[in-house]
């Protein structure tokens, strides 16, 4: 055992203030037994309980153990340093390692008396306090700080049942008390309980204590967790996948086997509602965990990551958006295997229906298609079968009662039916239509109407040519032309044809009855016909002719009229000549001259001029009686003869005399009378007044003009062209 002295020369002999063997004097070896009292007294507060006594004398025995006694002088240097060397003067590195070496190693030593049994209450306190001591400032565990950490222990074994780490934990009230904690949770205990306690003494615990705890707990957490798996895909599986997603990404608490059984109704809750939703899985309420719903395995996953949504919101968190992202994927790739079982074979009625609904779903494909509503589709689609049929398109289809049926529906004309399928549907479950779609029906039915309408096979120039062209064009190829649209134009056509023969258009028509027949139609007329078809028949089908049509049929009516009244124009300087060009004036190229009217005409030529020669207007006009006799009327009374026809046919024809007509008549007449009268040339008496020969002989010459009037009753007029006109001056 070493005694004070030696105790005290040694650390004198570290600091150098004692060569190695030299005694130290009587004042030195009291104020350093002073100090070593003083020194061993604060170690023993510290926690260092190495069982000493005071000294009173330097040659007292140091009451600590051997292995101790180099912690006591190495202690002991660092107090005497300040006293023999100047204290702004570092102690030596190499005395400073020896310090703390020392200490370490007295420290090691004291903590192993009170380490305790394996898994005692004192093991789980004395590993915690170890780890929470800072490295900075260590020091030995005292026994008290042990005992009253227990304490300590039951309130973090309390709280973290409370959080879900349910290990059956009961109070300890000893040290040798073994806590009910399973080993993968023992190392977790220990770290949480250095945390506590290091931040109860108000340090900062040490970095890696605090990421191994937070390792430590997550991984208690997932073996809690696997403890509760239970049987794959019964209630309990479901419900604890849905919570182990739902908790917050930081993991900081395990799956209660009560939120487990809380979970059930919200778990019942879910299902029914999906059902509701069309997620038809024939679904029956569970009541215990081990219960196994009745879900097929490709919507398991699907249903987990649904409830793990539904209880991250009742808990108040967030969804992390991975759960969010994939949760949605699964819901569509569900809907998807749901839909896909709905199809039904290809050409039956549900395979129609099926592929309207899953066009208007796959806008939102928020839910699946239900066989209820694929059954409600068949009157639908029996609508539009009739619907379609009453425009037009005649498939000859009867109605659909199972969806198994096929409707006799042509290739071509699939389409047609399913976009118009959709776009009923779509209206009905309140949704706007896709506007993709709505083109495409529109080309659908074009090109079925085109379809349809080359089926109809007609030759040029019968009846079904000419109404089926003119229907066509109405249309506008957004319907078909039916047999019955063109049976009912065919009395449509006769009015026409026999009101065009009124208007002069005599082509030798006889009404038709079948659309076979030829009717008797020039082929010049053809396409005018067809175009006066096509106005009459658009009022029928409520449609409004554009003006380019309108345009375009009366340009063809005068090309018709134009060449008609070419034929019955005459040579020129005969009698049908003459009556041609005055009926004209009256139609003005837009009515067809016919030759009853050329025929009538004549007597009116007859009878106009012979009441012009009564009149003694003789230009040396021959009765005609045929239209191909000439005429004999000269060039300058050409315009006034046809002017004076034109007013007296004017009645017969029912033509109005315009007033370009009445202003040319005026003008022609005056040019007639210019002609016919002139001023003559004064002709003298031949004898004079009595007694007045002498007088007057100078003043009146006589006049021998050829030219002059011969008779005081008439005179023959010659003019200047040699034509004759006898002049009644008594008139």
């Amino acid at each position: 055992m070493a005694t004070a002295n030696q105790v005290i020369s040694a650390a004198m002999s570290k600091i150098g203030a004692k060569a190695s063997g030299v005694a130290i004097t009587s004042t030195e070896e009291s104020d350093a037994i002073f100090i070593l009292n003083n020194l061993m007294e604060e170690l023993e507060s510290a926690g260092y309980e190495l069982g000493w006594t005071t000294i009173a004398a330097g040659g007292d025995t140091v009451t600590v153990a051997a292995g101790e006694v180099n912690f006591v002088i190495t202690q002991l240097v660092g107090r005497l340093w300040p006293e023999y060397e100047d204290s702004t003067k570092p102690i030596p590195p190499s005395l400073v390692a020896d310090i703390d070496n020392a200490q370490n190693n007295v420290i090691n030593a004291l903590n192993s008396k009170t380490v305790g049994l394996t898994n005692t209450a004192q093991d789980f306190i004395h590993s915690a306090i170890l780890r929470s001591n800072p490295k900075e400032n260590p020091r030995p565990i005292t026994a008290i700080e042990i005992t009253n950490a227990i304490p300590k222990l039951n309130d973090l074994m309390f709280q973290l049942d409370a959080d879900g780490f349910e290990f059956s934990f009961v109070a300890l009230t000893l040290l040798t008390d073994v806590p009910v904690i399973p080993d993968y949770a023992r190392e977790f205990i220990k770290l949480e309980l250095a945390l506590r306690l290091a931040r109860e003494d108000g340090g900062e615990p040490d970095q890696i204590i605090i990421e191994n705890a937070a390792k430590a707990r997550k991984s208690v957490i997932n073996n809690l967790n696997d403890l509760v798996v239970s049987q794959t895909n019964n209630t309990q599986d479901f419900i604890h996948a849905a919570i182990n997603r739902a908790y917050p990404q930081d993991n900081s608490r395990p799956i209660k086997a009560s939120e487990i059984t809380n979970l059930i109704p919200k778990f019942n809750d879910l299902l029914l509602e999906l059902d509701a939703d069309g997620f038809e899985f024939s679904f029956v309420a569970v009541t215990l965990l081990t219960d196994v719903p009745v879900i097929p395995d490709y919507a398991i996953e699907f249903i987990k990551l649904e409830l793990a949504l539904r209880v991250a919101r009742e808990i108040g968190s967030e969804p992390d958006s991975i759960i969010v992202e994939n949760a949605s994927k699964a819901r569509k790739s569900v809907i998807n295997k749901i839909n896909n079982l709905a199809v039904g074979l290809t050409g039956t009625a549900q395979d129609f229906i099926y592929s309207a609904i899953n066009r208007i779903y796959a806008q939102g494909n928020e839910r699946p298609i239900t066989a209820t509503e694929i059954a409600n589709g068949i009157p639908k689609l029996n609508d539009i079968i009739f619907e379609l049929e009453a425009e037009g398109f005649e498939f000859s289809l009867t109605a659909i009662t199972l969806l198994a049926d096929i409707p006799a529906i042509p290739t071509y004309a699939v389409n047609l039916f399913k976009t118009e399928l959709y776009l009923k549907l779509a209206r009905e479950y309140g949704a706007s239509p896709d506007e993709i779609m709505v083109a495409n029906n529109q080309k659908a039915r074009e090109a079925v109407t085109r379809e349809l309408n080359d089926q109809i096979v007609s030759t040029s120039g019968t009846v079904q040519d000419i109404v089926f062209n003119a229907i066509e064009r109405i249309k506008m190829q957004s319907k078909p032309v039916t047999t019955n649209d063109q049976n009912n134009a065919i009395p449509v056509l006769n009015d026409l044809m026999f009101e065009l023969n009124g208007e002069g258009f005599e082509f030798g028509f006889v009404a038709v009855s079948v659309l076979g027949e030829t009717p008797a139609i020039p082929n010049n007329a053809m396409n005018w016909i067809k175009s006066e078809m096509t106005l009459r028949l658009a009022r029928q089908y409520n449609s409004q002719p554009d003006e380019l049509m309108i345009a375009s049929v009366q340009g063809a009516r005068l090309a018709v009229v134009e060449q008609l009244n070419r034929k019955a124009t005459g040579s020129t300087g005969t009698a049908q000549n003459i009556i041609f060009s005055s009926i004209q004036l009256l139609t003005k190229g837009t009515k067809p001259i016919t030759q009853s009217q050329i025929d009538n005409g004549l007597n009116v030529l007859n009878e106009f001029m012979t009441e012009q020669a009564a009149a003694g207007i003789s230009v040396g006009y021959r009765m005609v009686d045929n239209l191909g006799d000439a005429h004999h009327i000269p060039d300058w009374m050409n315009n006034w003869v046809k002017c004076n026809i034109a007013i007296r046919m004017a009645s017969n024809l029912n033509a109005t005399i315009n007033q370009e007509l009445a202003s040319a008549i005026t003008e022609s007449e005056k040019a007639v009378y210019s002609k016919l009268i002139r001023k003559p040339k004064v002709k003298l008496p031949t004898r004079l007044p009595l007694g007045g020969e002498r007088r007057y002989r100078n003043q009146f010459p006589v006049d021998t003009d050829k030219n002059a009037i011969q008779t005081e009753n008439g005179s023959i007029l010659t003019l200047d062209d040699g034509t004759v006109i006898t002049v009644d001056l008594n008139e």
